[in-house]
């Protein structure tokens, strides 16, 4: 089994946010679902019949609220109960699949032409499979839960934190603020807000590149957990209610108190990565003026079932 290296801010915000949420066993559908009209199979009808618990995680590229959004990340986490493992598979976002309503497009195009629903229905469709449950978060997301959380501390070098006010000049834009606000002066400990984790977040172009840029957000949800973990219990739940409304799920709250039970009884599970499409089972290619991936999609069909059994 090959494991995929390279780790985005979802892998994150998967093992970090969703045990912060599982702690206090609270979750709620979000604003953000209102369309969806997929009802979720119970999980213990899954544990019954010994199937594994298979989510959809969407990490959006939405930075503002109501706007629509690609999926940028696109990952189903298949959780083996009975085996006690984890399997992430990233689905490559640029991947040419057909989309109910828009004949061939990429992957991540199906999230913002018809939200989480037309999301699963392509994952499902392309790949043969049957999955109901999803989870969502987005860059506007990450950094209001950092906020709530009371920011993170993570030790700067010089030449992140030029970067950090470079991809803070971005953020800026989009919210409307002064084009150097919050900008961050010398290296060391620093405590960074939430527009200032997600900029430290996606630095690419310096240090040692994507291995370095997965370390940086490790940090930060590290130093989330960290954080929360500091928190008296009465403060805790009430961050946690905050939270809420901060990640879009169509899990239901009794689902989510069951999982919260299994993981707290079972806390060695063994997580394993992989990639669909996986290495040279696809080309670079044009379609309609745009860069995709075609794949060999009866192999990775093959492939994919073998992770989600």
């Amino acid at each position: 089994m090959k494991i995929f290296k390279k780790r985005s801010i979802l892998l994150a915000l998967l093992i970090i946010i969703i045990p912060i949420l599982l702690l206090v066993g609270l979750i709620n559908k979000s604003q953000n679902n209102k369309k969806i009209t997929i009802n979720p199979q119970n999980i213990e009808e899954d544990i019954k019949s010994n199937k594994n618990i298979n989510i959809a995680l969407f990490g959006l590229d939405r930075r503002k609220d109501n706007e629509p959004a690609r999926s940028d990340s696109i990952m189903i986490a298949s959780i083996d109960l009975k085996n006690k493992e984890i399997n992430l598979i990233s689905l490559l976002r640029d991947t040419l699949v057909d989309i109910k309503g828009h004949k061939k497009d990429k992957l991540n195009h199906a999230y913002a032409y018809g939200g989480a629903e037309l999301a699963l229905d392509t994952i499902n469709t392309n790949f043969d499979l049957d999955i109901d449950k999803y989870l969502a978060v987005d860059f506007y997301s990450l950094a209001k839960v950092i906020d709530i959380i009371g920011g993170v501390d993570i030790d700067l070098k010089d030449y992140e934190v030029e970067e950090i006010n470079k991809n803070l000049v971005e953020i800026n834009k989009i919210e409307e603020l002064d084009k150097k606000a919050d900008y961050i002066k010398g290296s060391g400990i620093k405590t960074l807000n939430g527009r200032q984790a997600v900029a430290y977040s996606r630095i690419r172009k310096k240090g040692n590149g994507d291995y370095e840029r997965t370390e940086r957000q490790r940090n930060v949800l590290k130093g989330l957990l960290n954080k929360y973990e500091e928190k008296e219990k009465d403060e805790q739940f009430k961050i946690a209610m905050e939270i809420i409304g901060k990640v879009s799920t169509n899990i239901p709250i009794n689902d989510i108190k069951k999982l919260k039970s299994i993981i707290n009884e079972n806390i060695n599970f063994k997580v394993s990565q992989n990639m669909i499409p996986y290495e040279g089972s696809f080309k670079s290619t044009t379609y309609k003026g745009m860069w995709c991936i075609e794949a060999n999609m009866e192999d990775n069909i093959k492939a994919l079932h073998e992770y989600i059994k």
